[in-house]
């Protein structure tokens, strides 16, 4: 009876409604796959139970428990507040580089434009009034 079929007549076995509606409700809540079902209950066919969701007028996907999606904070790899505080800081560090290195740049662009105004007369800088 492995094979889902009848020994004496080479029949496919035929399952109740309520069957089909446990199995198809174990699927549903996302603990299992189809495979792991068929195996579990030695059902004929790789697709049997897909055809009684469609047969059942039930969707095809299951619906994932809370279970299945819940993170549990306590399994999560936690870092030691000084790493933590460490990492701020170094990343503060660099910002302020950053920070700096921005500031020198805009003031010699500053620079590089009065130098262009006041040897080569040309006007650079947007005028107050235009729009």
């Amino acid at each position: 009876m492995k094979d889902g079929t009848d020994k004496e007549k080479g029949r496919p076995r035929k399952y109740d409604v309520a069957f089909k509606r446990m199995v198809i409700g174990e699927y549903r809540s996302g603990r299992w796959t189809m495979e792991q079902l068929r195996r579990r209950y030695a059902l004929a066919g790789k697709s049997c139970i897909a055809e009684w969701m469609t047969q059942m007028d039930l969707g095809a996907r299951p619906q994932p428990s809370a279970e299945v999606w819940a993170i549990n904070p306590k399994e999560m790899p936690q870092r030691k507040k000084s790493e933590r505080s460490a990492d701020l800081r170094n990343r503060i560090r660099e910002l302020e580089r950053q920070l700096e290195d921005e500031q020198l740049k805009s003031e010699a662009y500053s620079k590089l434009i009065d130098l262009a105004e006041s040897e080569h007369r040309i006007a650079i800088r947007k005028k107050a009034n235009t729009k």
